[in-house]
């Protein structure tokens, strides 16, 4: 009778399972094992060797793998064919505790990855972020759907993932995570395997998980998220789960108080009891700050120790003692860019009349000018005394100009007493009429001899004008007491070919020149120019031969990697605004002084192919977007102006900016990429190929922030945004199912119902629309506007066969509309907007010979699929042909060969890209020139601006051509003709 109850116990077990449509259940705890075997709750055996081992930690049984490097292993069978497997549909269910990252990590699959052939499912994780792959009879390919929580070593996590038929879904610890489409029919599988637990198998590799297994299900039907999120709450309470995530409505900024003090500022959602803790980057000296129980947080980090990696994390403690808690950021003393400290010494100098007359006299400069930073060029020493008041009030570096051997070495004395000589100031003793320096270094120039002899330092101003800094730098000459009148002075600034203004009053003279921008000098205010995309800075002087202007700061040390197709730099008013990893800096572009430091753990951007750039920048601002807020910050200083907040609590995606306008979108939370493990945004996964996209576009005043207009209809492509003659146009989805999308990282098969629409920038008004379907660019879409012509373009893959052998490679489709017409600026139901022409790559217009193949080849990765176009006068350069902008015709313009990886950037005369290093192309006399031992990284970041081309660092990390000595530092280069000194 016993027998007959346990064996009507275990098939009334059987038929529940099947009922539930569970294949497979096991719980790894103690009672379940025997001798290296796991007994099912229903479906097969499974079983574990090696270092792995099963046991009970405060009554939760787990399987602790090793990972790498042992021979832990579990699995169920060598060949999946041996037990049953899903179909149609698939529920992988499992409770785990992963104890490191891995870039390929397994919790359950059978799955086969061999280039193009790939089959199978396997639930796991890439990196820090868990996903879910498989391929399917519509799409026979592995699309490998990643959530958004980064987890965190053991500690542990409800991780499912789904597959209806035509929808893969993932959820961890009960939310929705990610979605996505490609799929259709049933799951194809290959035709042997391994069905492998916690780790990552095939028939060729083998990535051993460091990771614990609680319980792992296998569905043949698909649970909803109703019943995964009630499967969580139930059992939740019997796990050590990772602290809740600590959400911000004003994310954490670092601000240096002094070279060994950092404050944190940061605000919550609500008030709560909150800390900070930090530690060394290996983990040593762990430390704690307590904070208070408001929403605002302010503390001080102090006694930081210089050149040191720390790691910091923000913790709260909410309702019912639950912790929230940010991720572990990091932070670099070594990123302090201030002059050394002052040391507190006495003055070298007596308090006499001269002394009194110099301090009287720098109280007066430094008030005209506000000059605080960057290069000051004093003519004549006047003992060292100028020199002396000016670095000891200002971050200035200070260079003297002496002819006088007796004069130089008394002024390096006394410097040298102040303990400033080598550090804030320097003497040079050399002819003031032949000046040794390069043109545009110095912010500020003063006479000393003026002041203090009333000589006038050299015969005209032509020297000083060469050397003066454009968009700003000032030259001040005076003197308190004497002979010389305003004219005088002023005559002499005109002779050297500037214009000074002058005052005079009781007895003082002084003129002043404030020197404007370069004539023809062009900006980079946008993520590819300007706002109409067109990666063309307009700038007329940046042409022919090219020299070194300076180089230095940022390194590579503060820049994220080179791979993640990051935001470009940003260049206006003299100034250049270069985002390294979590830090922005601004810069002075005609001489590298690093004005400012903005940092922020939240503030990261990549894969901008399938986004818009977080910043963007005016002549006295720029603007970052940050989480949910878009901070404008001022261009010289880096102090916080005012600050925008994305609707509804989401995070701001693109934006853009000129003095009286911010537009920002919005998107939800935690969308944007962040390339934070290597990614590189190559191939065609579904993690590398969603778009992002936003929900509203809003208009803003860019000095306040008030909200001036709102527009929100479709899914608007961010990549797409561009603005020209105060109309926006981009791309939207009108698909109603996005709006319940996890996120907004969209797949382009998803982008369905698609409109071309222009927006009138002031108003917001609506002012046409025009169905339309680029369903062919899956790769990428981009839009420019250019001479009343919009320009569409985007690559998909193609397959077709070559000398029989089946092939799959990229091309690219090119769509070109007239919007030149008046009429469309009013606003029409029924708009004209006619396409000029289209271009579509096909295999047929290449396989023509074999460099055919091997151009195709080339266009198919490291970036040459994703190319951004861009316009040179009435000529569109997209990938690697020109085309006239107004027709289909392809101009006989043989575009030079680039690795691909870095896109191309204009001015009006010459290009500039990476090849295998930093290549010119001069566009007039069609010359290509390498910067030998340079390169930048994988997306766009050299930039002709400000009459230079500004190259900051953005290669680490990059290992390509190894024969070379690549030369990791930023730089700007200036034409040659620029380098020539005025004669004498």
């Amino acid at each position: 009778m016993r027998i007959y109850l346990i064996a009507l116990l275990f098939l009334s077990w059987e038929l529940l399972a099947a009922e539930k449509g569970l294949l497979h259940q096991w719980q790894f705890i103690p009672e379940k094992i025997k001798d290296g075997t796991v007994e099912p709750i229903t479906g097969a055996r499974a079983k574990f060797i090696g270092t792995a081992n099963v046991f009970n930690e405060k009554g939760l049984g787990r399987l602790e793998l090793k990972g790498k490097d042992t021979d832990s292993r579990a699995w169920v069978t060598d060949d999946y064919n041996t037990v049953k497997m899903p179909k149609e549909t698939i529920t992988v269910e499992a409770w785990i505790s992963p104890a490191a990252a891995m870039t390929w990590g397994g919790i359950a699959g059978v799955i086969q990855d061999n280039g193009d052939y790939e089959r199978g499912w396997l639930l796991g994780y890439v990196n820090r972020k868990f996903s879910f792959a498989l391929a399917s009879e519509g799409h026979k390919r592995l699309t490998y759907l990643q959530g958004t929580t980064d987890f965190k070593d053991n500690f542990w996590y409800h991780v499912v993932g789904t597959y209806d038929g035509n929808t893969l879904e993932l959820y961890v610890n009960g939310k929705l995570e990610g979605s996505e489409s490609a799929h259709s029919g049933p799951i194809i599988y290959p035709p042997k395997a391994t069905f492998e637990l916690g780790g990552y198998k095939d028939d060729n590799e083998f990535y051993r998980g460091a990771i614990s297994l609680h319980e792992i299900s296998i569905y043949n039907k698909v649970l909803n998220a109703e019943a995964v999120a009630k499967q969580f709450a139930t059992r939740k309470k019997e796990f050590p789960l990772p602290p809740q995530p600590l959400r911000f409505t004003s994310a954490p900024q670092l601000h240096w108080e002094n070279r060994s003090t950092l404050r944190i500022e940061w605000e919550m959602a609500s008030a709560m009891p909150a800390k900070l803790e930090w530690k060394r980057a290996d983990g040593s000296q762990e430390k704690s700050i307590k904070g208070s129980a408001n929403r605002e947080q302010n503390l001080l980090l102090q006694d930081l120790p210089p050149n040191r990696e720390f790691l910091y994390r923000l913790v709260a403690q909410g309702e019912g003692r639950t912790e929230y808690a940010s991720p572990w950021y990091e932070f670099d003393t070594s990123f302090y860019y201030r002059l050394p400290d002052r040391p507190k010494r006495p003055s070298p100098f007596k308090n006499d009349e001269t002394m009194k007359l110099v301090e009287s006299a720098a109280k007066q400069i430094l008030t005209k000018s506000k000059a605080t930073q960057g290069y000051a060029l004093i003519l004549g020493s006047a003992g060292g005394r100028l020199a002396y008041e000016l670095a000891r009030q200002t971050e200035l570096k200070v260079i003297v100009v002496e002819p006088d051997a007796a004069k130089a070495k008394a002024a390096r004395q006394a410097l040298n007493l102040a303990g400033l000589y080598g550090v804030r100031a320097s003497v040079h003793q050399c002819n003031i009429d032949d000046l040794p320096y390069g043109p545009y270094f110095a912010n500020l120039i003063v006479s000393g001899s003026l002041l203090t002899e009333k000589n006038l330092p050299t015969k005209d101003a032509t020297q000083l004008m060469y050397v003066l800094r454009p968009a700003g730098g000032m030259a001040i000459l005076g003197h308190m007491k004497g002979q010389l009148n305003q004219k005088i002075i002023q005559d002499w600034f005109k002779q050297g070919g500037a214009k000074s203004t002058a005052s005079s009053a009781n007895g003082e003279v002084w003129a002043c020149v404030k020197r404007g921008k370069l004539a023809g000098a062009g900006d980079w205010t946008h993520q590819y120019g300007s706002a109409d995309n067109t990666t063309n800075s307009r700038d007329d002087l940046v042409r022919g031969e090219m020299g070194i202007l300076w180089w230095g700061e940022p390194g590579p040390r503060p820049m994220p990697d080179r791979g993640g197709r990051n935001p470009a730099p940003l260049a206006a008013n003299g100034r250049m605004f270069v985002q390294g990893d979590r830090v922005l800096f601004g810069l002075d572009a005609y001489n590298g002084t690093i004005l400012w430091t903005f940092f922020s753990p939240e503030m990261r951007r990549s894969n901008l192919p399938r986004d818009g750039s977080n910043m963007v920048a005016t002549d006295d601002s720029v603007f970052v977007a940050v989480g949910g807020e878009c901070i404008a910050l001022d261009a010289q200083t880096g102090k916080v102006r005012t600050v925008v907040h994305a609707p509804n609590k989401k995070d701001v995606g693109w934006l853009s900016a000129n003095k009286e306008q911010l537009l920002t979108t919005s998107v939800k939370t935690d969308s944007g990429y962040k390339a934070d493990a290597g990614e590189w945004y190559d191939n065609a996964s579904a993690d590398q190929v969603a778009r992002l996209v936003s929900d509203s576009i809003v208009s803003h005043d860019s000095a306040t922030g008030k909200k001036q207009w709102s527009y929100k209809n479709g899914s608007v492509m961010n990549s797409t945004i561009t603005i020209a003659e105060d109309i926006i146009y981009f791309v939207e989805s009108r698909n109603s199912q996005l709006a319940e999308s996890a996120n907004s990282r969209i797949l382009p098969a998803k982008l369905t119902s698609q409109y071309l629409v222009a927006l009138n920038r002031i108003s917001g008004k609506k002012l046409w629309e025009k169905s339309v379907d680029f369903s062919k660019c899956k790769n990428m879409l981009y839009l420019i506007h250019a001479d009343g012509t919009l320009i569409v373009t985007g690559s998909e893959d193609i397959q077709f066969k070559y000398n029989d052998k089946d092939i799959s490679k990229k091309f690219y489709h090119i769509y070109a509309y007239d919007v030149s017409s008046p009429a469309l600026r009013f606003g029409t139901e029924n708009p004209m907007v006619p396409k000029l022409w289209q271009n579509d790559q096909t295999p047929e217009d290449y396989i023509e010979s074999e460099q055919d193949r091997i151009k195709i080849d080339r266009n198919s990765h490291h970036g040459r699929h994703l190319q951004h176009p861009l316009v040179v006068g009435q000529i569109l350069y997209s990938d690697s042909r020109a085309f006239n902008l107004r027709s289909k015709e392809v101009l006989p313009i043989k575009v030079p060969e680039r690795r691909g990886c870095g896109n191309m950037a204009a001015s009006n005369h010459s290009m500039f890209y990476r090849n295998h290093s930093q290549t010119i192309w001069d566009l007039d006399a069609d010359t290509k020139t390498p910067l030998q031992g340079s390169r930048t990284g994988c997306w766009l970041g050299i930039i002709p601006a400000q009459g230079l081309m500004l190259v900051p660092e953005s290669s680490g990390g990059c290992s390509c051509d190894k024969q070379d000595i690549t030369i990791q530092t930023s730089a700007a280069w200036v034409p040659r003709s620029a380098l020539k000194k005025p004669k004498k």
